[in-house]
């Protein structure tokens, strides 16, 4: 998790294995949230098509030059 203000807060997750998934999807439906803010590595674009699928509003973030970084620029 990045050092910003507030990442701590509830509603903020780490997607890194299934468990963290199981808590994310509960979270969502009791939540009733409209959007998402999601970093732009390759499980964050994964997760950004899955909440928009689901009508969530959802903005990528990403410190580096470009999205999914470790991939080509051309790709």
């Amino acid at each position: 998790m990045p050092p910003i203000p507030g990442i701590s807060r509830k509603g903020n997750f780490a997607l890194r294995n299934l468990q963290d998934m199981d808590q994310i999807d509960p979270w969502l439906k009791e939540s009733g949230a409209k959007r998402a803010v999601v970093g732009a590595g390759y499980l964050g674009v994964e997760m950004a098509e899955q909440l928009k699928h689901r009508g969530l509003d959802v903005v990528l973030v990403e410190a580096a030059p470009q999205i999914m970084a470790p991939i080509d620029v051309e790709i």
